[in-house]
């Protein structure tokens, strides 16, 4: 199976085309229903109270302080109103791990996992954010990494 991918600048809507033959049929619905789920949206908000929609894969982390959940980027920090039970149970098909009690990570943003004294591990993300991996949730980081 080959894959090609052409960047065209000049659509200004998301498109993808998918060509394949017939017999691969199974593996493109497999890439779209893969898609759909990871192209969904979170209503977050900055803080001037403004609403944006973003994405599964822009989120680099989630965390929840004060009963009060937080959404990291690349470069920003959003507000979320949903609880964060709710966006675990939400997130956990996009690629999501909690590494501790109140933090959920984008294991596509991983950029390196590092184990430190007392057996702890420490986790660097694409934007050379660092975040601490708890004992007990190292499981679930090994089974998303």
């Amino acid at each position: 199976m080959n894959f090609i991918i052409q960047i065209d600048n000049t659509i200004t809507e998301d498109t993808i085309i998918l060509r394949a033959c017939s017999r691969n049929k199974n593996y493109i619905y497999n890439v779209i229903l893969y898609l759909q789920k990871n192209s969904s949206r979170i209503k977050v908000y900055d803080e001037l109270h403004n609403l944006y929609l973003i994405t599964c894969h822009e989120i680099y982390y989630i965390e929840n302080i004060d009963h009060k959940v937080y959404i990291y980027t690349e470069k920003d920090v959003y507000r979320c109103y949903l609880r964060f039970s709710e966006l675990k149970k939400q997130l956990h098909n996009c690629g999501f791990c909690q590494i501790n009690q109140s933090t959920l990570v984008n294991s596509i943003h991983i950029k390196s996992v590092r184990i430190e004294k007392d057996c702890h591990r420490s986790i660097t993300l694409d934007n050379e954010e660092c975040l601490i991996v708890n004992r007990r949730y190292r499981s679930f980081l090994k089974d998303q990494v």
